[in-house]
């Protein structure tokens, strides 16, 4: 089976300035804070978090904010303002995956770190200019994330 296949679709982000107010507008939309995943503060990345959840199915919304001036969303929210900015697949060998985007002309932009938000399973980005930022989150252990 092509490792691509092991990539399962997780969340869409979006650069926010207010998560308090961006939840307040996508609430009109159906989307709600996730129970599963509680907000987060990541120090280490300097970001806040809050994961929303659909009604029905549907992929979750990270809303991904800045906690300073610092952030890594900061560059990204003054030139477009609130936008998408990463799409998030979970597999199942963090490693694998990374060797895979890069042999697949994938641009790493992080090294791989544990994620607060998703109790420290390991996370990575990646760019590449026809599809942007792409975050690969490694599935819990004993699955095959899907």
């Amino acid at each position: 089976m092509p490792l691509e296949s092991h990539f399962v679709f997780h969340h869409v982000g979006l650069a926010v300035k207010d998560i308090e107010a961006s939840t307040k507008a996508l609430s009109s939309c159906g989307l709600k804070a996730s129970e599963e995943f509680p907000d987060a503060i990541d120090e280490l990345i300097g970001v806040r978090l809050r994961f929303l959840a659909p009604n029905g199915n549907g992929p979750l919304v990270e809303l991904v904010s800045g906690l300073d001036e610092v952030n890594p969303v900061r560059e990204t929210l003054s030139k477009n303002g609130v936008c998408l900015y990463h799409m998030c697949f979970e597999v199942p060998n963090l490693v694998e995956a990374a060797n895979h985007l890069k042999s697949s002309s994938y641009l790493a932009v992080s090294n791989p770190i544990k994620a607060k938000a998703f109790s420290n399973r390991p996370i990575q980005f990646f760019y590449h200019v026809d599809s942007g930022l792409i975050e690969i989150l490694e599935a819990r252990p004993g699955t095959d994330g899907k």
